[in-house]
């Protein structure tokens, strides 16, 4: 997908820090090596998902409600917080925490003088510092753009690197700057923003550098999202340096992102033909009825665009017109300069094969495998996507391990996370165990099995036959890491904030270091600091961070500081279920709210609250949701107690009921087959799950509710994933009892997706720990 680099109109309140850099932005990559214009994500970031992969679900630290405005002075609340998490004495006095508390204020309020003022009077320098933070990120751009970069260069262990780089490159084109001061701020680091790139043009063109002038211009309206304005000065500064294929890559690039309106205001530009092409593309795009009538009243000249042809796939699988669509796929280019937005093409190829694959017709299946083992995808995440299906696909209804094991290999070419390593080793052993290799297949479950925190890995845990999961303990450099990284005004600032009764800033503040950064120490000392505070949620979130950047912060990312005491209203539940439900929904946020409206630290959709509240004597009360975290969990867990009834404790199947309703999961049990009853394999069933997101949860709940057993529970708790999937009772013990027999080379009895298990008895039992009732020991 096309990233652009726009900023977007800025409205953010003062106070609210992270709420333009939603989540950890990309390191910078040029558009080009001649162009030489960095291109990052836009302040603003969809949240959820990334793309179609196994990843953690991204919130970012904007999903949670800001705090309101604080009192001048730090109130006895932040007092005893420093008390309880063993702090001595706060950072600073109580003047200074005043004065600072003050200033900020003062530049909320964008009484910036004042807010200066105030920082004269202060010797401590984390003091002084944090003021110029606020002062230097603030939306209004008051600040001198010198201030700008000299903070950015004398802090850069602070966060918010690329934000306040943002506004700094705003701030030289508003602010007027000379051409020699441009050309010197972008003499090391290419700009990483529209307006960076029009004021570096401009100074460019101003001292005589038009062709350079001229090629990053070229490449930024080929290349970015613009607002209005941008346009309007790009075009009025340099229109002489744009010729028509320019426009018509501007106005291709607009369509494949879904910018509609900007795509007509270009196409109005080029006329004719393109324009009648950019108008039936956007029907497409808004499933409008008129939309195949269009394509098909589009001259033939035009039928051979790229663009074109992928509006006329997408037509033709909304209409159910799979074949059709898989024709088209097969025919279209591989070139990357055509197809425009490579990964674009490969979810698309993804989403078709997808389709195909539930037909069970072997030869329509073999067209699915085609369709994603051909592609062109440029991002990580869409070529481990792509190459995941094409080998499940290869395995699992092909029957061909030789040619899934090359695909699940490529996987590990760009795979960096554990959960998509344990994922690739996972299915490299199934494809060698089907094979007949077992010490093959030994090998990568081992390797899967390192990851035990994965959901894959705990499934390669159970195919070897280990019986527990390690528990994740604090790592032995938690005390040092936070006493080191503790001497950094950062990390002081942070304190302070916390000092002056602005917790949640404090845990934005936590939350964006450890985006920015990949060093173990630092995310370990972010994590311990966050949770001697008593920050759950950012806890959480950090934790996370540092897993996927392979720092120990296992136990930060499974917390179990987050789930209040509540009683039990409903069926019994595990109480390791519930823990894993709140971390997924909310990280522990007992106030998050989501965009479709669920409310609190499990998520609850006021609807299904309120008939769960009806059901079980329960006064409903909206607000409570979000403000009564003990409430909140009771009606969540009694709601999940009534859908492990429903579902006979089949895990895969309650968790994806709590996601996505349980008429969906009833719609899929029809559609690929009841996994309780044998009739498929649980593994495939949840990746047949057709959203993205709902699989990607199911695995993580599932992931986390192994983990929080052994957190929860007694050492060495039983690894129950197979009971939890369905999965068949001797599973566990088959490549161990394949591996010591003798001479057995054969096929371990595999099944494919769709032929039922075969021989081995289905376990259709509750595991022994969901018989737990939720009382108030917890």
């Amino acid at each position: 997908m096309t990233v652009a680099f726009a900023l977007p109109a800025i409205a953010l309140p003062a106070t609210a820090l992270w709420a333009a850099t939603s989540v950890p932005l990309p390191r910078e990559r040029p558009v080009d090596v001649a162009s030489g214009i960095a291109q990052t994500a836009t302040d603003e970031v969809v949240v959820g998902t990334v793309a179609d992969g196994d990843t953690e679900q991204v919130l970012s630290a904007s999903d949670f409600p800001l705090p309101r405005p604080r009192p001048d002075d730090a109130g006895p609340a932040a007092h005893e917080l420093f008390e309880t998490a063993g702090f001595d004495a706060p950072v600073v006095d109580a003047h200074t925490a005043a004065v600072t508390n003050q200033a900020i204020n003062f530049i909320s309020a964008k009484r910036y003088d004042d807010a200066l003022a105030l920082q004269k009077t202060l010797s401590d320098p984390a003091a002084r510092k944090l003021i110029e933070f606020y002062y230097v990120r603030d939306y209004s751009l008051s600040a001198p753009y010198s201030r700008m970069q000299a903070f950015l260069k004398e802090n850069p262990d602070w966060p918010n690197q690329d934000l306040i780089r943002r506004r700094f490159e705003v701030a030289l084109l508003a602010q007027r700057a000379s051409a020699e001061t441009v050309i010197e701020a972008f003499a090391d680091e290419p700009p990483i923003t529209s307006p960076g790139v029009i004021v570096y043009a401009s100074a460019l063109k101003a001292t005589g550098a038009e062709e350079r002038s001229g090629e990053l211009i070229r490449a930024l309206w080929r290349t970015q999202s613009l607002t209005t304005g941008e346009e309007s000065l790009v075009l009025s500064r340099f229109a002489d340096a744009l010729e028509r294929e320019d426009h018509k890559k501007r106005m291709d690039m607009l369509l494949y992102n879904g910018e509609s309106s900007a795509a007509l205001r270009v196409a109005a530009k080029l006329g004719g033909n393109e324009k009648k092409l950019a108008e039936a593309r956007i029907a497409v795009s808004r499933r409008s009825s008129s939309a195949g009538s269009a394509l098909d009243n589009l001259p033939q000249e035009v039928r051979s665009d790229p663009g074109y042809l992928l509006s006329r796939i997408q037509w033709n699988r909304r209409a159910d017109r799979d074949d059709f669509a898989a024709k088209l796929l097969l025919e279209a280019s591989f070139e990357p300069d055509q197809l425009v937005d490579p990964d674009e093409w490969a979810l698309e190829r993804r989403i078709v094969a997808r389709e195909l694959v539930e037909t069970g017709n072997p030869d329509v299946v073999k067209t699915a495998y085609e369709l994603v083992s051909k592609h062109a995808a440029e991002s990580a995440i869409d070529r481990l996507e792509n190459e995941w299906h094409a080998g499940w696909i290869a395995l699992r209804f092909l029957k061909d391990p030789e040619a899934a094991s090359k695909h699940f290999a490529e996987i590990l070419n760009v795979a960096t996370t554990p959960i998509s390593t344990s994922r690739a080793h996972y299915w490299l052993g199934r494809a060698a165990e089907e094979a007949g290799d077992i010490p093959t297949a030994l090998k990568y479950y081992t390797q899967a099995g390192e990851q035990p925190t994965t959901y894959y890995g705990q499934l390669a845990l159970n195919r070897i036959g280990k019986t527990s999961v390690p528990r994740p303990d604090k790592p032995l450099i938690a005390d040092t890491a936070r006493r080191i990284i503790g001497e950094r005004d950062s990390i002081r600032a942070m304190r302070l904030l916390v000092q002056i009764g602005r917790e949640d800033e404090a845990a934005r503040f936590m939350i964006t270091m450890a985006e920015e950064t990949d060093d173990p120490l630092t995310l370990v000392g972010i994590c311990e600091t966050a949770q001697q505070l008593g920050m759950t949620w950012g806890t959480v979130w950090m934790g996370k961070r540092g897993t996927r950047a392979g720092a120990p912060t296992e136990a930060y990312a499974f917390s179990t500081d987050g789930m209040p005491d509540f009683p039990k209203i409903g069926p019994g539940i595990d109480p390791a279920v519930v823990y894993a439900i709140a971390r997924q929904e909310s990280v522990f946020n007992p106030s998050a709210l989501s965009p479709a409206g669920a409310r609190g630290l499990m998520q609850m959709m006021p609807a299904t609250a309120k008939a769960t509240a009806q059901a079980y004597g329960q006064t409903y009360n909206l607000d409570r949701l979000t403000s009564d975290p003990t409430y909140n969990a009771t009606l969540g867990a009694a709601h999940l107690g009534e859908l492990a009834e429903r579902f006979d404790n089949a895990y895969a199947l309650v968790f994806a009921a709590y996601n996505a309703g349980p008429g969906r999961v009833y719609e899929w049990i029809e559609r690929f087959g009841d996994p309780r009853k044998g009739e498929i394999d649980p593994v495939d069933w949840v990746e047949l799950i057709p959203y993205n997101e709902t699989r990607n949860y199911v695995q993580r709940v599932m992931e986390g509710l192994q983990v929080y057993r052994a957190r929860l529970g007694e050492e060495n708790q039983p690894l129950l994933i197979a009971e939890d999937l369905r999965l068949p009772l001797d599973t566990g013990q088959s490549v161990i009892a394949a591996a010591t027999s003798a001479g057995d080379a054969g096929n371990n009895g595999v099944p494919g997706v769709f032929s039922g298990f075969g021989d081995g008895p289905v376990n259709t039992g509750a595991p022994p720990s969901t018989a737990l009732g939720f009382g108030s020991g917890l």
